[in-house]
């Protein structure tokens, strides 16, 4: 399974490299990215691409660089960096921002790993409507969960 999610990303930044001009005239040239990351476990697989050639083979010279989630837009704005690994919501929140950026590829789903701490009484999402609720700031997860619990409640 864990080969398969590398194969997939090395093939779709293969594909986003092309796609986005970057690839190199000649067959035998590799295209350079410098690929700004944390080291967060949802970004293992590109850890595990590097580690294990599979840019390489897929003709991708990816220099993998750790960067702080606060400081990754920056890099991006730049030009030190030509590609993120970050969340959905922060790509949108970067993309507001006037960072502009075309996410390529989705590299998992959350089947639970969020969630919402309550108190007793609190059984549903119903259950919250009226309630005062801490939460991240907008375009966070924590803050697009809550929306979404909005509208169910409304």
């Amino acid at each position: 399974m864990v080969k398969t999610v590398v194969v997939k990303v090395a093939s779709l930044l293969a594909a986003g490299a092309c796609a986005a001009g970057m690839a190199g005239t000649a067959a035998a040239q590799e295209t350079k990215i410098a690929l700004g990351m944390s080291g967060w476990t949802g970004f293992a697989p590109l850890s595990l691409a590097d580690k294990a050639g599979i840019f390489k083979k897929n003709g991708l010279d990816v220099e993998l660089k750790m960067i702080p989630q606060k400081d990754r837009h920056l890099a991006l704005a730049s030009g030190a960096i030509q590609c993120a690994a970050t969340t959905v919501e922060t790509h949108v929140a970067w993309n507001a921002n006037g960072v502009p950026i075309v996410q390529i590829f989705q590299m998992d789903k959350s089947y639970g790993a969020d969630g919402i701490a309550v108190r007793n009484d609190v059984k549903t999402f119903a259950d919250l409507k009226g309630k005062s609720i801490g939460v991240s700031a907008p375009g966070t997860a924590p803050y697009f969960g809550l929306a979404g619990c909005s509208a169910r409640t409304a």
